[in-house]
């Protein structure tokens, strides 16, 4: 092979951009092409006291590899596809997308300080080590009281200063971690789930870049180009070009594929310090999906929220509701009592099917759960078993509970025994899905009575139970005219049975979830 025909790669010459690059090269070269790398040092490789957001334009860990493709000094760039704005410079293109390594973000937790309990296992007044903005908004949701500090260097260098003690905990992408192998003995590692602390547009893909009508370089690259990923990262980035952000923009946006199409979901904050509005989208035209992206994390509208619930029960979507100007009132219809239960079988799991579930079981015997594995319909549920100390060996994460009881049901044996205490007027929803699946008990440990009192005004209703929809009709509420909003299938008919037109259905149980559904109004 003549030396016209070698292939010269440049690359930040980091731990991981040299992974990356010499993943690529090593892929070419079992193509049958000769591949040089050529180390380039960037503004941020160069600039280490500041965070991202104060650097200066865009494209910092990039723009002097752009040079050099140019300059015609290398023929291929890798880049963190994460790191590149969202169009090249005149007279580049990206060729070619490699796999999706692991997308989401894992907290490394220090073991000393690790809470099991907690919120991804920290206390809620951390110290949490971050340079990105992103990362920064989508903490404060979940951490409203914690300290949180720049974290610049490269991956080994961020995981030293936490376990020197500079940090509880720091934030960083799992796809890095992965391919560099890192020893994580010292810390307790949580990765975080991407449709709750949503990712950088397109975080885990390679972007390889040339110069545009290279047709050479195009060819050789097409054989190593991945279009699956492409189809859902450029629905990612093409959000980030619409609210024309670069790497500095506190925007997380996770798409994924399905066997309907997509599904979105977007983190938009202003700025570090402001909460972010999270919103979910379904389809299959990716160009309305972007727009209906936008068009949502740009709430206008200030209206008022009314929540079935006690006084100040989601903390979390009261914060995110209130930060963009929603007045938010709590009232329910309903007050909970308990039941006695006169003997308690023994089992191997105990399921819960709700928060008043944990509450009322856990009163009538708080040694119930020793020994036991646990079961919790959703997040809510889990972390009501979390705050009792007790944490959930499987956690349903679809507001479909028929859904989640198949999950639950094809993960254990039909000899399993499970007990599930319930209240009087559940659904059945659970005990109809399992009765022929395995070994189910059931106990009653709470009932509801209805309160009629006058139902405050508000311009969107979230109905909690069918049993608050109709506390709400017989308060004197009328259906005919609120937006409201369901939590689950049979709230939903309840509220259809009541009058409502045209009722929305929650996206789930969790407050994200909700906050997603209420700002996804128009």
């Amino acid at each position: 092979m003549s030396a016209e025909q070698k292939i010269i790669l440049g690359s930040r010459g980091s731990d991981l951009a040299l992974w990356q690059a010499h993943y690529i090269k090593d892929q070419l070269e079992a193509l049958g092409h000769l591949v040089e790398l050529k180390i380039i040092v960037t503004q941020g490789d160069r600039v280490q006291h500041l965070s991202f957001d104060k650097l200066e334009g865009k494209g910092f860990f990039t723009k002097e590899i752009e040079d050099a493709l140019l300059g015609g000094e290398i023929d291929l760039a890798v880049h963190s596809f994460k790191d590149l704005p969202t169009s090249s410079p005149e007279g580049l293109e990206i060729a070619a997308l490699s796999y999706r390594e692991d997308p989401r973000d894992v907290l490394l937790i220090r073991k000393s300080v690790y809470q099991p309990a907690g919120t991804f296992g920290l206390a809620q007044k951390a110290h949490i080590g971050t340079s990105s903005a992103r990362r920064k908004a989508q903490l404060r949701t979940f951490f409203p009281d914690c300290t949180i500090t720049d974290l610049r260097g490269n991956v080994p260098t961020r995981v030293r200063k936490c376990q020197d003690g500079q940090y509880d905990a720091i934030v960083l992408a799992a796809a890095g971690l992965t391919r560099l192998q890192l020893d994580l003995t010292d810390f307790e590692t949580v990765y975080l789930e991407p449709e709750v602390f949503v990712p950088a547009p397109a975080q885990g893909v390679l972007g390889l870049q040339i110069r545009q009508g290279d047709m050479r370089m195009a060819g050789i690259l097409s054989a190593i180009h991945r279009p699956d990923v492409a189809e859902t990262v450029n629905i990612e980035r093409g959000i980030l070009a619409a609210f024309e952000g670069g790497c500095h923009m506190p925007l997380g946006v996770y798409c994924k594929k399905t066997e309907d199409g997509f599904v979105v979901y977007t983190a938009k904050a202003n700025t570090a310090d402001e909460l972010p509005v999270y919103v979910r989208n379904t389809g299959k035209d990716a160009a309305e999906l972007i727009q209906r992206s936008l068009d949502k994390a740009n709430v206008t509208r200030t209206p008022s929220v009314l929540i079935t619930r006690e006084a100040d029960s989601w903390p979390l979507l009261t914060r995110l509701l209130s930060d963009r100007g929603l007045q938010v009132h709590y009232q329910s219809f309903i007050e909970t009592f308990p039941l006695s239960v006169a003997d308690w079988p023994e089992t191997s799991w105990v399921f819960f099917g709700s928060r008043n579930a944990v509450k009322y079981a856990l009163a009538s015997k708080p040694d119930l759960l020793h020994h036991k594995k646990i079961g919790a319909v959703g997040p809510g549920t889990a972390q009501m078993l979390a705050e009792a100390g007790y944490k959930a060996d499987f956690e349903g994460r679809t507001s479909d509970v028929e859904a989640v009881a198949a999950q639950f049901a094809d993960m254990i044996s039909p000899l399993t025994t499970v007990l599930l205490p319930l209240g009087a007027q559940s659904a059945g929803t659970l005990v109809r899905c399992w009765q022929k699946r395995f070994q189910l008990t059931t106990r009653t440990v709470y009932d509801t009575r209805l309160v009629t009192e006058t139902p405050r005004q508000a311009e969107i209703l979230l109905f909690t139970s069918p049993s608050n929809v109709e506390g709400w009709l017989a308060s004197g509420g009328n259906p005919t005219r609120q937006t409201a909003i369901a939590m689950g299938k049979t709230t939903f008919e309840a509220m259809q049975a009541a009058g409502f037109k045209e009722p929305v259905v929650a996206e789930g149980y969790s407050e994200l979830a909700l906050a997603s559904t209420i700002f996804g109004l128009r």
